[in-house]
């Protein structure tokens, strides 16, 4: 994983945007790297939330069902982009199923370490 590559996206990241470079520095020592292949579900809608995801390569695709049960991509995410956030602030089950669209690389944040960082710089919670 490049720090470097990974410092500049969560930078660009509004979920971190009124973070200091050092409380991001922070934030990215906990981060975890993980893989997914081609059509492997990151997670189903009704998940327990507790993680953000970060792609660092590839792609994926975030669907909900229809009324009969279709599948409706509502979103295609790419390198840089950021998901799972409402995961930070709340509790409730993730809305929306995500999948990989090929061979996709990310790093994941827990919630608990997040929480840590904005207990320390209540700043962030508030903005600038």
């Amino acid at each position: 994983m490049d720090a470097e590559a990974v410092a500049r996206v969560l930078a660009a990241a509004p979920v971190f945007s009124a973070l200091t470079d050092g409380e991001r520095n922070e934030i990215a020592a906990h981060l975890r790297a993980r893989r997914f292949s081609r059509d492997e579900v990151v997670f189903h809608r009704d998940d327990a939330g507790g993680q953000l995801y970060v792609i660092l390569s590839g792609a994926v695709k975030v669907s909900i069902p229809d009324e009969e049960g279709h599948e409706v991509v509502v979103a295609v995410e790419r390198e840089g982009a950021v998901f799972g956030e409402l995961a930070l602030f709340d509790d409730a089950p993730r809305s929306a199923t995500v999948t990989a669209l090929d061979e996709t690389q990310v790093v994941t944040l827990a919630r608990e370490d997040f929480l840590r960082v904005l207990e320390r710089s209540p700043r962030c919670s508030r903005g600038r």
